[in-house]
């Protein structure tokens, strides 16, 4: 497990997508940090909520964008936030009913390494090119 920088290749060129996007990388490296000085156990439920209230505000206002652009691709996109939210919500579960808070933060740490990567680095990418064409 690796500590988060934001470099500019993750950047999709839209302010605030990005902002948003520093943020989440912000709440990794809490979890990375916490897992490497034991107290992972204490931070798992306030991380979850806090990835979620962030998230839930984050794609409230990347959804609104992309229907104000008409963004072909908007349903799958919608789809993926479902889905990020759904498996967030999965891990506090897992949390709340006695999996050790160790083995939820770094599956919660593997998910969002793995998020970065394809969402971020591919989707939220491809919506900030078609918003810079369009």
């Amino acid at each position: 497990m690796l500590c988060y920088n934001w470099v500019d290749d993750m950047s999709v060129n839209v302010k605030g997508i990005d902002d948003h996007n520093k943020d989440l990388i912000g709440i990794m490296n809490v979890i990375y940090y916490s897992l490497e000085n034991g107290t992972n156990h204490l931070v798992v439920p306030e991380i979850c909520f806090e990835i979620m209230n962030k998230a839930w505000n984050h794609f409230t206002r990347e959804e609104d964008l992309m229907k104000s652009f008409n963004y072909p691709e908007y349903e799958q996109h919608k789809k993926e936030h479902i889905s990020f939210l759904a498996e967030v919500v999965d891990l506090y579960d897992k949390y709340r009913f006695c999996t050790s808070g160790d083995d939820v933060g770094m599956e919660l740490s593997d998910f969002l390494d793995t998020w970065i990567a394809l969402h971020i680095m591919n989707s939220d990418k491809k919506f900030g090119q078609f918003m810079q064409r369009n």
